[in-house]
């Protein structure tokens, strides 16, 4: 499953990447990016830990 739309900020993409959304493979963000609100490096490296 790809999640798109509604993700604002670091607080959301560790939402995704927390153990309940592990049917979670990806995720859509754009104007979060555009307006500064999320920082690409940042989230890539959280969507990268594996939380337990």
């Amino acid at each position: 499953m790809i999640a798109s739309g509604g993700l604002a900020d670091i607080e959301d993409v560790k939402r995704l990447v927390s153990p309940e959304n592990a049917a979670i493979a990806g995720a859509i963000t754009g104007r979060a990016l555009y307006d500064g609100r999320l920082d690409p490096r940042e989230a890539i490296a959280v969507a990268g830990r594996k939380e337990a």
